[in-house]
């Protein structure tokens, strides 16, 4: 039966001894796609839902952990459950690694997501204290990337790929990406120790994208860096306020097109109200109209247990022992996840009043297997708009149109009490090569038109 108020009581029938306990595990019957030692349906389904084309795991600073010897080392989280290492994070809590590298990849799989493993590269985390591997010691914390490539992609004669046969997936996950470290601050010795990384996986696996760190902030120190050693793309991470992103949603418009690419592998506006959710949508209609460089983007954190919150500033879903809570920043990763186009199109916004500049942000996509425009309309501003939309170079359109709206107010969010307090809403209307629309104050759309 189902209780709140169970608990687990073991006794021995002997009088009088000890009885040592190593490991415990109460586990749900039901899990995501009944994979043994699996996910939480609810919650998995959730992530599903949002259609991503990557998940990075296990995370950022948990890599670093609380020093060297906290540090998250795959092998670790791989093998007999009962037999992995646990670990003390640098946020302060208990990791029992049930949830290890073979579940992150196996979820991916589940979930048609490419796996984006984050490993540290022998320095811990800098907000805590300062520890460096010594450089004799460095090749056992390379030799950890490459191993995870052999368990990831190697053959079942491998040492890691039989593995990965034993625990139940013999076929390779196809991973394709490897990010090396997270927010490492920019000093002599990180220097000195990354690019003896990226030398040995380029060398060992040249078909392995690299993505390397950009370093603290927004001014992103690390990111010259990045562009000598060459590799692939570059993680740079900022939590801001929401007039920060709505400031700064031109912010790849000119940025160094020969350098590697930019991956925004952390951010998030610190709020949940809907308006954090806008400022977070005009943002990203900056990294869609720069996907030649910006290749890919997370929010961060996923998910928070409303009972043990270490991060208080923002956090995609919020959830408890019996149900979940969407916020409004989760719609509005979704409505651009599940809407995107093949090929950006050139689009401006024109405005009569020469003294006013609509507070809007548009992204315009063609979606060329649906035969579709995709127009994303961001209003952060607190009055309505009333647009004239033209579109240049179509000749016919269908008539009918969806059209899915995020709106209401601003200081709006959504709770496990009240969850939908803050929900998209799809409605039609009429379109055509030229139509009036108003844009709601303070809302998020998305307008599919299809071409005939």
């Amino acid at each position: 039966q189902s209780t709140d108020k169970a608990r687990l009581t073991i006794v021995t029938k002997a009088k009088k001894g000890k009885l040592l306990l190593d490991m415990v595990s109460l586990f749900p019957q039901k899990t995501f796609k009944g994979r043994k030692n699996g996910l939480r349906p609810d919650l998995a389904q959730a992530l599903a839902d949002w259609h991503p084309k990557f998940l990075r795991f296990p995370g950022g600073c948990t890599v670093h952990g609380y020093g060297l010897a906290q540090a998250y080392r795959w092998k670790d989280s791989v093998g007999d459950v009962a037999k992995r290492r646990a670990n003390h994070t640098t946020w302060g809590y208990h990791e029992t690694l049930g949830l290890g590298y073979y579940e992150y990849f196996q979820f991916c799989e589940d979930i048609g997501a490419a796996p984006l493993p984050v490993l540290p590269v022998g320095v811990s985390c800098g907000f805590n204290f300062y520890e460096y591997a010594d450089m004799d010691e460095l090749d056992d914390w390379i030799q950890d990337v490459l191993d995870l490539i052999e368990f990831a992609n190697g053959s079942v004669d491998t040492k890691w790929g039989g593995l990965r046969a034993r625990m139940g997936h013999p076929e390779p996950f196809g991973l394709k990406y490897i990010c090396l470290g997270n927010e490492e601050h920019d000093t002599p010795q990180m220097r000195e120790r990354f690019p003896l990384f990226v030398a040995a996986l380029k060398k060992a696996h040249p078909e392995i994208k690299i993505i390397g760190t950009s370093g603290l902030g927004a001014n992103t120190p690390l990111y010259p860096l990045m562009k000598e050693l060459g590799v692939h793309s570059s993680d740079e991470h900022y939590y801001n306020n929401p007039e920060w992103f709505i400031k700064n949603q031109n912010r790849f418009d000119t940025v160094d097109r020969n350098g590697p690419k930019r991956f925004v592998g952390e951010y998030a506006s610190n709020g949940n109200t809907l308006f954090n959710a806008i400022a977070e949508a005009a943002f990203l209609t900056g990294i869609e109209r720069n996907g030649d460089i910006v290749e890919m983007a997370a929010y961060a954190p996923l998910l928070a247990n409303v009972d043990h919150i270490d991060w208080p500033k923002a956090n995609m879903i919020y959830f408890d022992r019996h149900g979940l809570v969407k916020t409004p920043n989760y719609y509005v990763q979704q409505m651009f996840s599940c809407n995107k186009g093949d090929v950006y199109l050139n689009n401006r916004v024109v405005s009569e009043n020469t003294n006013a500049t609509p507070n809007l942000a548009v992204s315009a996509t063609r979606d060329n297997s649906a035969k579709e425009i995709i127009l994303k309309l961001v209003n952060y501003g607190d009055r309505d708009v009333a647009a004239d939309i033209h579109l240049e170079g179509v000749t016919e359109v269908v008539r009918k149109t969806e059209v899915t709206l995020l709106a209401g107010d601003p200081k709006a969010v959504n709770t496990l009490q009240q969850p939908d307090v803050v929900v998209p809403k799809t409605t039609v209307l009429k379109a055509g090569e030229q139509f009036e629309y108003r844009i709601p104050a303070y809302s998020v759309q998305i307008i599919r038109i299809g071409m005939e």
